[in-house]
């Protein structure tokens, strides 16, 4: 019996999703980057929340914020000058 695994490949610099044998070895997978990049950014947004999570001795945050468009940073540095 295989579980269902995503995962980020050092090696390929992508996400992947597939089953995964007990032993840990991959089975069938399926490349899912941007797809599974583009879920969380939404899953963040929709639930306004920063996550913080540990990777190679540090701590790290995510968020997601709106960018302006350029006319408001125009309108911005205007009122600024």
């Amino acid at each position: 019996m295989s579980n269902y695994k995503v995962g980020y490949s050092p090696l390929t610099s992508e996400i992947y999703a597939g089953s995964v044998s007990k032993n840990g070895l991959w089975g069938k997978k399926h490349l899912v980057t941007d797809t599974a990049i583009r879920s969380v950014a939404e899953f963040l947004l929709d639930k306004n929340i920063t996550i913080t999570f540990s990777a190679k001795g540090k701590q790290y945050s995510m968020k997601v914020e709106e960018l302006k468009s350029e006319q408001d940073v125009n309108t911005e540095k205007e009122k600024r000058d």
